[in-house]
């Protein structure tokens, strides 16, 4: 029975905030060592015109770290070693709360008595695991 519900657009986001740093040094002349790291927090989602409802937000941050050491022997033999890692955290449909009202109490406010909520506004039938 959507049709008889109230119906009204949203605003959609997406970002990406993004930082780099990187380091060389040459300890020698036939060494060189580099570093860097890297970050990013992509979000997206969407903020409904009414606040009736808390719709979900995508959290992608990203933690790279890396090295790499070449040593050179002469022109035609080069060695290279590399380490490196990669997070990423993918937190998908966490609710919003985007009236600022109910956070993380939005169950108690409204007569529900789950202890300990975990995320802002009120439990969706996803959220409670039904």
């Amino acid at each position: 029975m959507a049709a008889s519900n109230y119906q009204a657009p949203s605003r959609s986001f997406k970002a990406n905030n993004q930082g780099d740093v990187k380091i060389e040094f040459d300890p020698s002349a036939n060494d060189k060592i580099t570093g860097f790291y890297s970050m990013s927090t992509a979000y997206d989602g969407s903020t409904p015109v009414l606040a009736i409802s808390f719709p979900g937000e995508n959290l992608f941050p990203t933690w790279i770290v890396g090295s790499n050491w070449v040593h050179t022997f002469s022109p035609s033999l080069v060695n290279s070693a590399r380490l490196g890692f990669t997070r990423t955290d993918w937190s998908e449909g966490l609710p919003q709360d985007s009236t600022g009202v109910f956070g993380t109490a939005g169950d108690s406010k409204v007569g529900i008595t789950f202890s300990n909520q975990a995320y802002n506004g009120l439990p969706t039938r996803a959220s409670m695991g039904t």
